[in-house]
């Protein structure tokens, strides 16, 4: 998750090691204030791997405690999450899925797409599609829209790779301060 320090006053980071990973996980904090309005960015990478599931679902557990010691505002969460669409009923519990507020564009859903991506090379042509990358928002009050959804990533290096065997997602959004 990238942002723009210039856009936003009193910026703080906090790195937050999960406690349950195999593969040195954790989470990234970014507070802020946006034209008096607080606003937390929640980054990770969450366990990777089918078998994995139990893992993630704690690391989400930790993530939404980290949530709930957050002291009003609008939260964004997002990452390499790794989950399968059955793993994130909780978490959908606590945040809305900005590709569904954005009207759940087909082309946009699989962000680790085998029959696009050739990077995987014994993967590669192989129809194996997962949303594994997200972003969510809690925003109690609809202070915040999606007014832009779309893929980066999507066009071969020089070198005949892409950047990523994932594609990168790019949200903009549109607020209203009252």
């Amino acid at each position: 998750m990238l942002i723009k320090k210039t856009t936003f006053s009193d910026v703080s980071f906090k790195t937050i090691p999960f406690a349950i990973t195999d593969m040195g996980r954790g989470l990234i904090r970014c507070n802020v204030n946006f034209l008096g309005m607080p606003i937390t960015f929640l980054c990770t990478h969450l366990e990777s791997t089918k078998a994995c599931k139990s893992t993630r679902q704690l690391q989400i557990k930790i993530v939404i405690n980290e949530i709930k010691s957050i002291d009003g505002g609008v939260v964004f969460f997002g990452g390499d999450l790794n989950v399968r669409d059955d793993e994130v009923s909780f978490l959908e519990s606590h945040f809305s899925d900005i590709w569904k507020l954005s009207g759940s564009p087909a082309n946009l859903r699989y962000t680790w797409d085998m029959i696009r991506n050739d990077n995987l090379a014994d993967l590669a042509g192989k129809p194996i599609r997962l949303r594994f990358d997200r972003i969510y928002v809690n925003d109690k009050h609809g202070k915040f829209k999606p007014i832009d959804f779309k893929f980066f990533g999507e066009n071969r290096l020089p070198c005949g790779m892409f950047p990523s065997d994932h594609f990168g997602l790019f949200v903009e959004m549109q607020t209203s301060l009252d």
